[in-house]
């Protein structure tokens, strides 16, 4: 008996839901849930930290839309997103003190905390955290934060467009004038060498001829 294809998900839809509630109850009811439930605990709590109680929450999520029926690459998309959003708060919580890192955090948001507070700072540590929960949101398809951000590229693209376009027009503008003033600077600075050059001739052909009358005079008949 073959099942069809929407009551295989929504039966893997309720095993991701009973294995999310496995987890959660053997991160706070450690010594009532069995080996399977230590084991998974202290996995959780010693990798994760306090953030280990949002994986379940994240797998309910999923088995939830799974029960909901779509196709499989909106639940991969979902995941992805879910995992994005939780890795952001990782990042965060990582960044604490070394006390409390450990505890929020786990070892692998302490790693994780320090390795991008050191390659970054603690503003770049910010600004990777949001990113990766404002794409997250985006994966998962949250309305409100996918309509303000794609409104914000728009607006943000649409002014980068018309400031360079301003700034090209301006440059343009001055280049022009620049050139403009270069060459009627040039070309008067031209006109004044010329007419220096004519008056200084004129003032060489005056005293030339002022000076051969007197220079005749003076010379004695043969």
């Amino acid at each position: 008996m073959s099942l069809n294809p929407r009551t295989k998900r929504k039966v893997a839809g309720l095993g991701v839901l009973c294995l999310a509630a496995l987890a959660f109850l053997s991160l706070f009811l450690r010594d009532h849930t069995g080996l399977l439930g230590i084991w998974l605990g202290d996995f959780l709590a010693d990798l994760f930290g306090y953030c280990g109680a949002l994986l379940p929450c994240l797998a309910v999520l999923v088995g939830l839309r799974m029960l909901k029926g779509g196709a499989l690459s909106g639940y991969v998309l979902n995941l992805t997103g879910y995992s994005l959003l939780v890795l952001s708060v990782m990042i965060m919580l990582g960044a604490l003190p070394p006390p409390h890192a450990g505890a929020w955090a786990g070892d692998f948001g302490t790693w994780l905390g320090l390795t991008v507070r050191q390659a970054l700072g603690y503003t770049g540590l910010l600004v990777i955290a949001a990113f990766l929960a404002v794409l997250g949101l985006w994966l998962t398809r949250y309305e409100p934060v996918v309509v303000r951000s794609s409104a914000f590229a728009r607006s943000l693209g649409g002014g980068l467009f018309k400031g360079g376009k301003a700034v090209l027009a301006g440059t343009w503008a001055g280049g022009r004038a620049a050139l403009k003033g270069v060459w009627f600077g040039g070309k008067a600075a031209l006109t004044g060498v010329g007419s220096w050059i004519n008056r200084q001739r004129l003032t060489r052909r005056t005293r030339l001829a002022t000076v051969s009358p007197s220079s005749e005079a003076s010379v004695p008949p043969a």
